[in-house]
């Protein structure tokens, strides 16, 4: 799905001056004092209360629709959130067909249970992933070279454990890791979190 707008915001991703992104379109919905505040903010002082709850309501949108440009685009052309979840499930099809296209049939396996097995590692409290939660035989010298797979293909970010908060941080790094998925959206997606449970929820905890 090529519309103006995807393009658009490729450009805008691309854009080493870009500023941020409003999905609605502030200017459009009359939100030009909220717009202003936000490209303007350069501290953490508190927000006024007159602008928290509108910055709120974005949050929650950008935790469903994410950050996919299709899925960015469908959004900002129509609101329709049942579209924007159509198009991260396929996008999600779409990475699991490429699993199978550019990998051999063992790896592309290995690949999918690592996929599949990432929304239940966020869930737990263990501060590293965990092979086991692949499957209770995997070892982690067979499915290391597939988790760099994924995060050379920019579908993953490996974040290691520090052993103590000094700079510079990746000097005091160990060798326990957590996988975090590309996109807030596709998690969503992934895990079948229903629209009304973050556009309606009060705990954005979710």
């Amino acid at each position: 799905m090529k519309r103006d707008i995807y393009k658009q915001l490729v450009s805008w991703k691309q854009s080493s001056s870009r500023k941020p992104l409003v999905l609605k379109g502030a200017r459009q919905v009359g939100k030009k004092q909220l717009r202003l505040f936000i490209e303007d903010k350069t501290d953490f002082h508190s927000i006024p209360i007159s602008f928290h709850t509108e910055l709120i309501d974005f949050l929650k949108i950008y935790y469903f629709v994410g950050g996919m440009p299709e899925a960015v685009g469908q959004y900002v052309e129509g609101k329709d959130l049942n579209k924007v979840r159509n198009i991260q499930d396929e996008i999600l099809s779409a990475y699991t067909i490429d699993f199978s296209k550019y990998t051999t049939k063992t790896e592309a396996i290995r690949l999918a249970n690592i996929w599949a097995s990432i929304p239940g590692q966020l869930a737990k409290e263990n501060k590293r992933f965990t092979f086991g939660r692949i499957n209770k035989n995997a070892l982690a010298r067979e499915y290391n070279e597939s988790i760099q797979w994924l995060v050379d293909a920019g579908l993953v970010k490996k974040v290691n454990n520090i052993k103590t908060a000094k700079l510079s941080l990746s000097g005091y790094q160990d060798n326990k890791f957590k996988l975090y998925l590309l996109d807030i959206g596709l998690l969503g997606a992934m895990i079948r979190v229903p629209q009304k449970a973050i556009i309606e929820g009060k705990n954005l905890e979710w």
